[in-house]
């Protein structure tokens, strides 16, 4: 039993396998038994570990996948430079997730802003503001259709202005 457990790397079935043993009044196992089972448990945690890193890698989590790096750095073991990147590359574009959603509640408010005061020239500025930064103008353009529907038509000064838009 205790010769599969070993053939079979499972340190689990090593360890129920030397329980066993012990329950039965074998006698205890060699040194070199003893050395098997810590190097097995070592290998099964590095799997573990191993494992964590891809699951954080696919999942693009930079949070987990920082944990991990210190995890492995705390068990001394080596954190290729490469996965180090991944994890800067990863919080970069988070903060940059951040900064859009950020810059898009800033937008909406003031296109909300602009609406409350009547001001169609600011809708139509938000609405290239947003254009000429590749945002979403549908906040404004909605806005500023709305804006028009109820006054039926545009001002004289932000017509033209409001053509551009």
């Amino acid at each position: 039993l205790l010769r599969e457990a070993v053939q079979a790397r499972d340190g689990a079935q090593v360890t129920e396998a030397l329980a066993y043993a012990a329950q039965t009044g074998l006698p205890p196992p060699s040194q070199d038994v003893q050395e098997l089972l810590t190097r097995l448990k070592l290998e099964e945690d590095l799997e573990v570990l191993w494992r964590c890193f891809m699951r954080a890698l696919d999942a693009e989590d930079a949070i987990d996948l920082d944990f991990w790096c210190e995890e492995a750095t705390a068990q001394e073991l080596f954190v290729p430079e490469e996965v180090r990147r991944v994890v800067r590359s990863l919080r970069g574009a988070e903060r940059a997730r951040m900064a859009e959603l950020e810059y898009k509640w800033s937008f909406d408010a003031r296109v909300q802003d602009a609406l409350n005061a009547g001001d169609e020239a600011l809708l139509v500025r938000l609405v290239v503001e947003a254009e000429s930064l590749g945002a979403d103008a549908a906040t404004a353009r909605g806005a500023l259709a709305s804006m028009r529907a109820d006054t039926g038509g545009s001002s004289g000064s932000g017509q033209a202005a409001a053509s551009a838009a």
